[in-house]
C-alpha cells in the first residue's frame, strides 16, 4: 500500500457521455482507477509505469476515440489507495429507455416490474448507459429482438447488450471482445443477472465464432472496426437475419449506408440521439 501512484488529471466538462468515452479510450494502460468531479476526470496510475511515452500514447488514444485533443491538465503524486471504491461512487442508476434500467449492484433503483433492470458493474468497460451508442442500442433492440432469436454481440464491453437481449426474450446471446478486462467484467455482469444458462462470453473477434445463423447481430464499436469487420459479420448472420450497429456520428452515416448496401442489406431504422447514430438493417 505504500507504492507512489500518480493523479493524471484532465480537465474534461461535465459531459457524461464524453468523460465515458474517455475512460474507454485509457482503459487499455494499467490504468487503477478513474474518479470524476466536477472539473474533469483524474485517473491513476502507479508511479513505476509511468514515463513520457505512455503520456504520448494516451492522449493519442483519447484524441482518436473523441476527435478531439484533451492534453493532461496536470500530473501530482498521490498515496495508493481503493481505486476503485472511489470511481464507483460515480456511477448511478439510469434509465437507459423507458422500459429499461441499468444500475449498480452497489445502488440499484427501487424495483419496479413494469421495468427491465439490468445490474451492471462497469468497472471500466464500456457499456454503462451513460453513452448515446448504449442507449440507441438498447432502443433498437426493444424494436428488433424478439422472442426466440439467437443473438451475436461484437465488442460486448459490459456485456449490457447481450444480457438485455435476453431480459427481452431472445433464446440466447454470445458476446466477445478483445480485450481481456471486459471478458471478465461482461462475464460478472451476466452472473449478476442470473442469466449465465442464456448468455455465453468469449474472449476474442468475430474469427473465433463458428456458428453463422445468428437472427441478431449487435455491434457497438467504432466506424472504422465496423467498416473493417462488416463482411466477416455478415457472414455469421442468417437471410432476413437483423444487424444493430452504432459507434459511430452523424458526418459518417452515408459512408456507412452505402457500406451496408454493398454488403446487401436493406435499411430498416435509423435512431439519432445529439451527433449519435445507430442504424438496424437487414440481410437480403
Amino acid at each position: 500500500m505504500n507504492e507512489m501512484y500518480l493523479d493524471i488529471f484532465l480537465s474534461i466538462p461535465p459531459d457524461e457521455s464524453l468523460r465515458e468515452i474517455i475512460i474507454a479510450a485509457m482503459q487499455n494502460f494499467q490504468i487503477a482507477g478513474f474518479f470524476e468531479d466536477s472539473d474533469g476526470v483524474h485517473a491513476y496510475i502507479a508511479k513505476s509505469l509511468w514515463n513520457d511515452s505512455l503520456r504520448n500514447e494516451i492522449e493519442s488514444a483519447i484524441t482518436r476515440f473523441t476527435n478531439e485533443e484533451y492534453p493532461i491538465a496536470s500530473i501530482s503524486e498521490i498515496q495508493n489507495q481503493n481505486w476503485n471504491a472511489q470511481w464507483e461512487k460515480t456511477i448511478q442508476p439510469i434509465h437507459a429507455t423507458e422500459r429499461i434500467i441499468i444500475e449498480p449492484s452497489w445502488n440499484k433503483a427501487p424495483a419496479n416490474d413494469r421495468k427491465i433492470h439490468l445490474i451492471i458493474d462497469p468497472k471500466m468497460s464500456f457499456g454503462t448507459g451513460y453513452h448515446e451508442t448504449t442507449r440507441i442500442m438498447l432502443q433498437l433492440l426493444e424494436h428488433h429482438c424478439v422472442s426466440h432469436v439467437r443473438v451475436l454481440d461484437v465488442g460486448t464491453g459490459t456485456g449490457v447488450l447481450s444480457i438485455a437481449a435476453v431480459k427481452l426474450g431472445a433464446h440466447s446471446a454470445v458476446g466477445i471482445d478483445t480485450d481481456d478486462w471486459s471478458f471478465q467484467n461482461a462475464q460478472e455482469n451476466v452472473r449478476l443477472n442470473h442469466v449465465g444458462n442464456m448468455v455465453k462470453i468469449k474472449l476474442g473477434s468475430v474469427e473465433t465464432i463458428a456458428e453463422n445463423t445468428f437472427d441478431l447481430i449487435l455491434a457497438n464499436i467504432t466506424r472504422t472496426i465496423i467498416l473493417s469487420l462488416l463482411g466477416e459479420i455478415t457472414t455469421k448472420l442468417k437471410n432476413k437475419g437483423v444487424l444493430l450497429i452504432s459507434g459511430f456520428v452523424t458526418e459518417d452515416e452515408a459512408l456507412i449506408t452505402n457500406k451496408l448496401l454493398d454488403c446487401r442489406y436493406t435499411l430498416l431504422e435509423v435512431l439519432r440521439e445529439n451527433e449519435w447514430l445507430g442504424i438496424a438493417a437487414m440481410k437480403l
